[in-house]
């Protein structure tokens, strides 16, 4: 009986460790920013895309907060402004990008994520697709 027990845990334990898994951490994303100048940017957007360039199979993760003094309409202006940037100026197939509400903070701010293909969604159950 202590074994069944035993194997229930570590069957248990492997099916959380592979849940967490599949969410990276905030210090792992490749890079964030709050709402800065237009100009600012689109340098986050170029390193962006010369890293998606680097790995073509990879995704383009995409995930937005929006600041308790920002609308949601506004902020997500902002995302895909930075979506067409990467497909018109830097060439990334639009096919490969996908946006995601993540929810309220304090202020806004928008998360570049390469992620490979096999990933599950990185930004965990609370992130909300947006086309």
């Amino acid at each position: 009986m202590k074994k069944f027990f035993l194997l229930i845990i570590v069957l248990f334990g492997s099916l959380i460790s592979l849940k967490l898994s599949t969410i990276v951490n905030a210090d792992q994303y490749f890079d964030t920013y709050g709402k800065i100048p237009w100009h600012e940017e689109k340098a986050h957007l170029i390193n962006f895309a010369i890293d998606l360039k680097n790995s073509p199979d990879d995704l383009a993760y995409i995930g937005f907060y929006t600041g308790e003094k920002d609308s949601f309409a506004k902020t997500k202006q902002r995302v895909f402004r930075a979506k067409m940037f990467l497909v018109r100026k830097l060439k990334i197939p639009e096919s490969r990008i996908f946006i995601f509400y993540l929810g309220k903070k304090e202020s806004s701010f928008t998360i570049l994520q390469p992620t490979p293909k096999d990933r599950l969604s990185i930004f965990g159950d609370g992130a909300v697709r947006i086309k």
